[in-house]
C-alpha cells in the first residue's frame, strides 16, 4: 500500500472536532495553559480505537490548512517507523495509551505521550528547540536521541536505551552523557559540529536500519577508566560523570598520581583511596561535600588538593599533616576566617579562598614563606597584614579594598596582582615601584586618578595592563599611555570613543589589545585597527 493510500485509509477511521471539544468530550487530562490557546479551537483527528500502520508520517497526515493533529485514544502501532520531521512546529499529537514502533522522530510539534513508549531501534526524542515532547509512561528503545528540544521525562522510566543528549542526575547517573564518536557511525553526526545529520539519520530510520556503531559500546566511565588504565601518564578523569560513589574498577589502578572526580555527587570518600600510594593531586571541585573528607589525612603523597564550590565551613586540625601539600583550593566554599592551619604548612604554594559564600572577614596575620600565589577575591574586608616573601600572584579583585594592600610591598617576587573592582581605593603608594617584577597589574579606573600613578612607570617589567571601566573611561585615560614599558593593553567595560581607540593605537611598542565582558576575551586585530582608523604606529 503507498502512503497515499494508508493516509486515506487512516484518515477515514479518524472523527474530527475541535481540540476544546476532544478534551471535554474524551477527559483528555492536563495540558499547559499555551497549549489550550494555541489549539483550543483547531481540528483535529481524533481515533477511538487502536490504530496499526505500516508506517506514519505524522506532518503529512495531519497537518494541513484545516487540521492541526491528531489524537489517539488507544495504542498506535507502527511496523516500521513513526516520524514527525517538521522542525518548525510539526502538528499536535496526543497518545492517550502506548506506542510501539521500529524507529520514533519527533522535531518540532508538541506531542504527548501518555503511555509507555516501546522502539525497537532509535528514538529520537527532538533535535530542535520548536515544539516538546512529553512521555509520561515508561521509555525503551536501543538508543534514545535528544537535543535542543524541551523533552520531558522520568529518568527512573527510561528501562532501556543508550542515552544521547540528556544529562545525568542524582537520582539516576547510570544515564550518562554519551559522545557521538561512542555510539553512532560516522554517517549519523557532523563531527566537530556535536550535531545530529538529520538527513542521514532520518533516511536510515525509514529504512528500518540502526544508527549504532558494530562495535563494543562502553559507557563513558567505562572508557575513561579504561583510558586510565592504559595511559602511561596515571592519570584518572572521571570529572562530570554523574557519580554518587566510586566504582570498584578504579581502585585496581593503584599507580595512580592524578584523580580527578570533579562535578560528582560524591557525599564522602571511601578507605581504598588510600589504596592510590602515589598520589599526589585529587580534584574533588563541586561535589556534595559538606566536611572535609578526613581520609586525605592518612594521603602524605598528597601535594595538591581541590574542594572547590563544596560547603565546607571548617578544615581539620589536623590538616598540617599533609606536610607536603604545595595546592589547595577552597573557592566558593563557606569558611568564615583565615584558616589558621596554614600557617603551619611549610610547602603551601598556592591558596585559593575566592568568593567564600559566609562574606569572611579573611585576615592573614602570620607569614606564609613559601605562597607563590594566593586568590582572595570577593571576600569583603580581606586583609593582608603579614609579610608574605615569595609571593608571585596575588588577586583580591571585588574586596571592597579602600586602601592598597600595603604589606604587599615587601613581595619583591610578586609578578600578577589584580586589585580590579575596588572602587574605594583611591590612591598608589609611591613605593609601589618597590614591585620591580611585576608584570601585570589589573585595576579599576574611577573619575579620581590615583596618587602616585607614575610610579607604575619606575616597573620596567610591568608588560601588561588589565583596566576595568565601571561608568566608562574616566578624563584622565590616556595618562595610561605615559606608562613606558607596558605592551598588552586589557580593557574590561564600554569604551567606544574613537578618538581614543587612535590614541591607543598610535603606541608603536602594542602587541596584543583586547576587550574583556561576561562573554570572555575579544583579542582585537591591531593592524586592521590601525587600517580602518588611519593610524600610523610612528605617530608620536
Amino acid at each position: 500500500m503507498n502512503h497515499q493510500n494508508l493516509t486515506t485509509t487512516l484518515l477515514d477511521e479518524g472523527i474530527s472536532m475541535s481540540f476544546k471539544a476532544a478534551i471535554e468530550r474524551y477527559k483528555l487530562g492536563h495540558f499547559p495553559d499555551y497549549i489550550l490557546e494555541k489549539y483550543e479551537n483547531q481540528l483535529v483527528y481524533v481515533f477511538e480505537n487502536e490504530v496499526y500502520t505500516s508506517s506514519l508520517e505524522m506532518d503529512v497526515t495531519f497537518m494541513s490548512e484545516s487540521y492541526y493533529g491528531a489524537i489517539f485514544l488507544k495504542n498506535l502501532h507502527a511496523e516500521g517507523y513513526i516520524i514527525q520531521e517538521e522542525t518548525d512546529y510539526g502538528p499536535l499529537i496526543i497518545v492517550q495509551g502506548d506506542i510501539k514502533a521500529k524507529n520514533l522522530f519527533v522535531s518540532g510539534g508538541d506531542c504527548y505521550f501518555r503511555g509507555n513508549v516501546s522502539v525497537a531501534q532509535t528514538l529520537v526524542a527532538g533535535v530542535y528547540n520548536h515544539g516538546e515532547l512529553t512521555i509520561n509512561g515508561q521509555i525503551e528503545a536501543d538508543l534514545i536521541l535528544s537535543f535542543d528540544h524541551s523533552f520531558t521525562y522520568t529518568a527512573a522510566h527510561i528501562k532501556r536505551g543508550i542515552v544521547v543528549g540528556l544529562q545525568p542526575s542524582i537520582e539516576h547517573p547510570e544515564f550518562q552523557v554519551y559522545d557521538f564518536q561512542d555510539v553512532l557511525e560516522k554517517k549519523y553526526y557532523l563531527p566537530g559540529e556535536e550535531v545530529l545529520n538529520t538527513d542521514q539519520v532520518l533516511k536510515a530510520m525509514r529504512k528500518g536500519q540502526t544508527l549504532l556503531k558494530n562495535t563494543t559500546l562502553l559507557t563513558p566511565l567505562e572508557r575513561q577508566i579504561l583510558k586510565a588504565r592504559q595511559s602511561n601518564t596515571a592519570k584518572a578523569n572521571l570529572g562530570g560523570m554523574g557519580l554518587k560513589d566510586i566504582p570498584q574498577a578504579l581502585f585496581e589502578l593503584t599507580e595512580l598520581t592524578v584523580l580527578d572526580l570533579s562535578c560528582n555527587y560524591l557525599e564522602s570518600l571511601p578507605a581504598e583511596i588510600l589504596g592510590f600510594k602515589q598520589l599526589t593531586k585529587i580534584n574533588l571541585f563541586d561535589c556534595e561535600f559538606e566536611v572535609f573528607p578526613e581520609v586525605l589525612l592518612q594521603m602524605p603523597s598528597l601535594q595538591e588538593i581541590n574542594l572547590g564550590k563544596n560547603a565546607l565551613s571548617r578544615l581539620p586540625d589536623d590538616l598540617a599533616k599533609l606536610s607536603g601539600l604545595k595546592k589547595i583550593g577552597l573557592y566558593k566554599c563557606h569558611l568564615n576566617e583565615f584558616p589558621e592551619q596554614f600557617y603551619q604548612m611549610t610547602k603551601l604554594e598556592e591558596i585559593d579562598l575566592s568568593y567564600q559564600e559566609e562574606q569572611p572577614a579573611l585576615t592573614i596575620k602570620q607569614s606564609l614563606p613559601a605562597l607563590k600565589t594566593l586568590h582572595l577575591n570577593a571576600n569583603f574586608g580581606a586583609n593582608i597584614q603579614a609579610v608574605l616573601p615569595n609571593l608571585q600572584d596575588l588577586s583580591m579583585r571585588n574586596c571592597s579594598l579602600k586602601e592598597f594592600p600595603e604589606s604587599i610591598l615587601s613581595s619583591k617576587k610578586l609578578k600578577k596582582l589584580d586589585l580590579s573592582l575596588n572602587r574605594h581605593m583611591l590612591d598608589f603608594p609611591a613605593e609601589i615601584e618597590n614591585l620591580q617584577q611585576l608584570r601585570e597589574f589589573r585595576f579599576t579606573m574611577n573619575d579620581h586618578k590615583p596618587a602616585h600613578f607614575e610610579q607604575l612607570n619606575k616597573l620596567p617589567k610591568l608588560h601588561k595592563l588589565w583596566i576595568q571601566l565601571p561608568f566608562g573611561p574616566p578624563h584622565w585615560f590616556l595618562d595610561i599611555l605615559q606608562i613606558e614599558h607596558w605592551t598588552e593593553l586589557f580593557i574590561e567595560g564600554k569604551l567606544d570613543n574613537p578618538v581614543i581607540w587612535k590614541e591607543i593605537l598610535k603606541r608603536k611598542q602594542l602587541a596584543k589589545l583586547a576587550k574583556v565582558s561576561q562573554f570572555g576575551e575579544e583579542i582585537l586585530n591591531i593592524e586592521q585597527g590601525r587600517r580602518e582608523l588611519k593610524v600610523s604606529p610612528n605617530a608620536k
